[in-house]
């Protein structure tokens, strides 16, 4: 689960850092058909994510309740020296990405998940 929350925490931070025509796919960025992001390097440290009062629902999804967790990456770094997206016929270069996580918490309270389709 610990690998989880970091993988987690990683994509947020990148695709909140990302150039906004990267990952809204403007006009320009359509146009060239390739937009590089990267390299960057970025730290949380000290930082407690807390989702709590949330259910989703969906086809086929399994039952599960979980009223109270806790999470804590005390130390990790997570590098890649680069990939590809492609999105809507534009290719997204993401490179040279490197995380590093010091005491970094996830808190999960009243979190549900439930199968729309009434099967489970």
């Amino acid at each position: 689960m610990r690998r989880a929350v970091l993988v987690l925490l990683a994509l947020l931070l990148i695709a909140s850092s990302a150039p906004a025509n990267a990952l809204a796919g403007t006009d320009d960025a359509r146009d060239d058909r390739s937009v590089a992001v990267g390299p960057q390097n970025f730290e949380l440290r000290d930082l407690t994510v807390t989702v709590a009062d949330v259910h989703v629902e969906g086809t086929g999804l399994p039952d599960r309740s979980i009223d109270r967790a806790s999470y804590t990456v005390d130390d990790a770094t997570v590098s890649t020296d680069g990939f590809v997206v492609v999105y809507q016929d534009t290719s997204y270069r993401i490179g040279a990405i490197s995380v590093t996580v010091d005491n970094v918490g996830l808190q999960v309270e009243n979190v549900s998940i439930s199968d729309a389709s009434g099967s489970n």
